[in-house]
């Protein structure tokens, strides 16, 4: 079997979260001929609606644009993944896939080496991206879920920045920055968390674990989440805490439940955030 070949269904697998795809009874390559992009083609011109690429573009620009691809990947699940059987919005949140809808090529590699801006300290290549080329890679060595943000700032810069050409970036959680970092770096990230994070399906997940749209901390919600108010009050001082904990925390109520963290694929913190934009944490906390 070629390298290529290999790459793909190692790339694909990932995809689908199952190590074992792909191999027959007898542990041998079966329906290998699966393995291939989707049949489809999409241009960021479609999803910008008129805007131009590469102008400066404000939050709720960009929320509208990766709702626009949001749409049109849901549409078209059946193609864009035609091994599984999607029943939420939230399955189709794959920047991988997202790559190749734009007509990207897309590389895993174990390491992308070292990068040394001018004037800058030296950092590990996380992802990088070719928009002229239309090609994309990103490195194994980060968590998943740094890969998956990493990868969805990379999609940012796909769709709304012109003439990129070869970008590098370092790992990406989520969480740094805000808006005083480099215009583009910034609405990359914002992109980058509008998709992984959309705002619907957040609340949804959020009222479906805590049974509530604003979660304030108290007698009531403490005992729910296994503490007395007292001891739950000692371990988290500060709004912050509060929201990483509800992101991360897999049980409320008695119920046992996936980590919001863990369901969008994304860092607690990067979590944590968009809770608090979202205003689903007490904000007198």
């Amino acid at each position: 079997m070629d390298q290529s070949l290999t790459d793909q269904i190692r790339e694909s697998r990932l995809l689908l979260k199952n190590p074992y795809a792909y191999l027959d009874d007898e542990g041998r390559f079966s329906a290998i001929s699966s393995v291939k992009k989707p049949n489809l083609s999409m241009s960021s011109d479609i999803i910008l609606n008129g805007k131009r690429k590469g102008q400066r573009f404000s939050r709720a620009d960009i929320e509208k644009f990766a709702r626009n691809l949001q749409a049109k990947m849901w549409r078209n699940r059946s193609q864009l993944f035609p091994d599984q059987a999607l029943t939420s919005p939230i399955d189709i949140l794959d920047p991988i896939v997202a790559f190749k809808y734009l007509g990207y090529s897309v590389n895993m590699q174990d390491s992308l080496g070292q990068y040394k801006p001018d004037g800058a300290e030296l950092y590990e290549v996380a992802g990088s991206i070719d928009t002229i080329r239309l090609e994309v890679a990103i490195s194994r060595k980060p968590l998943p879920n740094i890969r998956n943000f990493t990868a969805a700032h990379e999609l940012g810069h796909a769709i709304l920045h012109e003439g990129v050409g070869f970008h590098r970036d370092r790992a990406l959680d989520g969480s740094g920055g805000g808006a005083s970092r480099v215009p583009m770096e910034y609405e990359a990230d914002t992109f980058a968390t509008f998709f992984l994070m959309p705002e619907k399906q957040i609340r949804k997940a959020f009222e479906d674990r805590f049974l509530t749209q604003e979660f304030k901390l108290n007698d009531t919600s403490a005992f729910a989440l296994s503490q007395s108010l007292e001891e739950i009050s000692q371990k988290l001082q500060t709004r912050r805490d509060l929201s990483q904990y509800l992101a991360k925390v897999m049980r409320y109520n008695r119920v046992q439940f996936i980590s919001l963290a863990d369901q969008f694929n994304v860092s607690v913190t990067a979590m944590a955030i968009r809770l608090e934009e979202l205003g689903l944490v007490d904000t007198e906390f």
